[in-house]
């Protein structure tokens, strides 16, 4: 079966002899973590799925109509994570560890940076600083210009986790089971807080509250100036919990592991509602304009079939609006611009769907992708692939 960081297969992939066995690992395993999806700002991406509230909607706009090769990349290693995209330029890490800077019209390399080990998450960046993570536990902050390391700081065990930037700190959560809050200009702890037996989720940050789940031990709102804890969601375990999406007073999480979708009350951590998904869900979840997005898998023991799909729900109730049935299962984060909802499958196929109703607007399909993550701006899809980028417009 394939290698499972960072919420995706490592390359390469056989979906034949891997499916079943996937799936049964998944449904008794609290490891398994989830993919990592786009970032964007007004002005560009800047932060992992969008925003510090990691919603996945993003103000900017992908392709509308089918599109075609724009320019390729071709590295040589895998990557993983969700480009970064601000202004002219791409940032993303590769599995081979190296940060890298490409020209985002036409893909040339401007600059890279060798961490030593594999990246598996997407970049931040604020101001003129570029924060990731590498497998050794090492959060570099580079100049999102030279590429020159600014500081380090290291941990004990590997970071799957985006940083979040925020008033100055650098919030990340660890392999070691702790979030990190670091000084966003030399690097310096300012706290950090054990929460449980691993947290590969990307915290999410609103109202100086950190919103970080743990792999199995609940959810925790901890203050951001100084982690003490707020509430903790221990009701029941979220196994594998992807990273969570705030929106109008709500916290939404997935359970990779046992295909749940949980809404909690970002007051105190309430369970306002629940849905079973399926045997498997990675993604995490998008919410905008009232829905929330989610994917899932699972096998139907009396048909023998296997079941995908990619669902809308509401999201003050939970109630179903929409399902669309991908043609493979739908690993990457679903990402959300100009009303229309971009996801790809691990078969290698994009899909644009309209975000109200679940229309399918287009699909794109390249053996090369194979559950990379995706990300638009300014009408350009980027995507990593298992040997490099893809942009098609």
């Amino acid at each position: 079966m394939p290698s499972l960081r960072g919420g995706q297969p490592t390359w390469p992939y056989s979906p034949i002899v891997s499916r079943r066995t996937l799936l049964t690992f998944v449904a008794g395993s609290a490891l398994l973590f989830r993919s990592r999806t786009g970032h964007a700002s007004s002005n560009g991406f800047a932060l992992y799925r969008g925003n510090a509230a990691r919603t996945g909607e993003i103000d900017d706009l992908g392709p509308v109509q089918p599109p075609s090769e724009r320019w390729r990349n071709t590295t040589g290693s895998t990557v993983s994570a969700a480009p970064l995209i601000v202004g002219p330029t791409l940032y993303a890490g590769d599995l081979a560890g190296t940060l890298l800077a490409l020209a985002a019209d036409d893909g040339r390399e401007i600059w890279s940076y060798k961490t030593g080990v594999a990246i598996w998450s997407s970049a931040a960046l604020a101001g003129d600083t570029v924060f990731v993570g590498n497998e050794d536990g090492v959060v570099f902050a580079i100049s999102a210009v030279s590429g020159e390391k600014r500081w380090s700081f290291e941990t004990d065990e590997n970071i799957e986790s985006s940083p979040a930037v925020v008033d100055g700190v650098v919030c990340f959560g660890g392999w070691d089971g702790r979030v990190y809050a670091l000084d966003q200009n030399d690097g310096s702890e300012r706290w950090s807080r054990q929460i449980g037996s691993m947290v590969r989720a990307s915290p999410a940050v609103a109202d100086g509250v950190v919103y970080a789940p743990s792999d199995s031990d609940g959810v925790f709102a901890l203050d951001l100036q100084t982690g003490e804890p707020i509430w903790h969601f221990s009701e029941r375990p979220i196994l594998g919990a992807t990273t969570a999406a705030l929106s109008e007073g709500l916290l939404y999480v997935v359970g990779a592991a046992d295909g749940d979708l949980v809404a909690l009350n970002l007051a105190d951590g309430s369970l306002a509602w629940q849905i079973h998904l399926d045997e498997l869900s990675t993604p995490a979840p998008a919410v905008a304009q009232g829905l929330v997005y989610s994917a899932s898998e699972g096998f139907n023991q009396q048909s023998g079939q296997y079941t995908k799909s990619v669902q809308a729900h509401d999201a003050r109730t939970g109630e179903p609006v929409w399902s669309y049935e991908p043609l493979d299962f739908a690993w990457a984060d679903p990402l959300i611009a100009s009303e229309i909802l971009y996801l790809s499958d691990i078969s290698g196929t994009i899909y644009a769907l309209d975000a109200g109703n679940g229309a399918e607007l287009w699909t794109y399909g390249d053996a090369t992708l194979q559950g990379g993550q995706i990300n638009v701006h300014n009408g350009t899809l980027y995507s990593g692939t298992r040997n490099g980028f893809l942009a098609l417009a």
